[in-house]
């Protein structure tokens, strides 16, 4: 994990909170693979590629875990919209 544009407030609340612990990356690394499939669905004409963009947005909500990360990871790939 790290601080936006390498902010130092950032980088204290990264370390304070123990942010980088192995079980959390593991955590975003595993959410972060499951979702790279879904976006990949999205794109696709299919009849799932509606429900896999819907997911995709339900995950960048801030009420959703590690929301901030699937923003920065999918910003680009028009689940957003």
């Amino acid at each position: 994990m790290f601080a936006i544009d390498d902010n130092s407030i950032g980088q204290i609340t990264i370390s304070e909170l123990g942010l980088n612990r192995e079980a959390l990356a593991e955590e975003r690394r595993e959410l972060l693979k499951l979702l790279k499939s879904v976006a990949a669905l999205a794109t696709m004409n299919t009849p799932d590629s509606h429900e896999a963009r819907q997911l995709l947005r339900d995950h960048m909500t801030d009420q959703a875990e590690y929301s901030a990360m699937v923003r920065a990871a999918f910003s680009n790939n028009g689940a957003e919209t």
